[in-house]
């Protein structure tokens, strides 16, 4: 299991700060790597996930999960193609409530996400929350069902996550990291 976030952008620098995180067998949140980079690039990613597999000695995560991002996305495609990619639930509804402007639509989207429901289930409450609140030609909603694989419930079933939903399993070492005085070097 590993959680790529990226998210943590508030060193004097402004560039992100990755943090691979994981659990132990006690189900500890765990540091395995941590980096700051200086853009958020395919590329640069794709780096970045090479040389932590160079650390890790060739072993792969069982899945990655993050916050959705394109080029993230592309990265572990390539770097770890037999790795699931799942998307971050918080980021998830974080992104509806700023894509969708009605507070009922939560409720509705939580029980397509995390019901443990059969395919033909969740495909039916999809489209009545779509209906219900006239989504029909919204690009995120759109977007989001073409996604469901990386992360309604019932489309990941089956499938080893450790219990692990969000990327948020690291947010307390962020605080530690607010701080720190960074030193940059660049290394070309």
């Amino acid at each position: 299991m590993l959680a790529f976030d990226a998210t943590y952008k508030k060193h004097k620098y402004k560039c992100p700060f990755v943090v691979f995180s994981g659990v132990n067998h006690h189900n500890q949140t765990i540091i395995f790597a941590t980096a700051i980079i200086s853009n958020e690039v395919e590329r640069t990613h794709v780096w970045l996930l090479e040389q932590f597999l160079a650390a890790m000695k060739g072993k792969a995560p069982i899945f990655v999960i993050t916050d959705g991002d394109l080029a993230m996305k592309n990265a572990i495609k390539r770097v770890f193609p037999k790795s699931y990619h799942r998307l971050c639930v918080w980021h998830l509804l974080r992104n509806a409530m700023s894509n969708i402007d009605n507070a009922d639509f939560i409720p509705y989207l939580k029980k397509c996400m995390f019901g443990d429901h059969e395919v033909w289930k969740f495909e039916k409450l999809w489209n009545e929350m779509v209906i219900e609140f006239g989504l029909e030609e919204n690009s995120w909603i759109n977007e989001m069902f073409e996604k469901r694989n990386m992360w309604a419930t019932s489309h990941i079933r089956g499938n080893f996550f450790a219990g692990i939903r969000t990327t948020s399993r690291c947010e307390a070492f962020h605080n530690d990291i607010r701080t720190i005085n960074f030193r940059i070097e660049i290394i070309e």
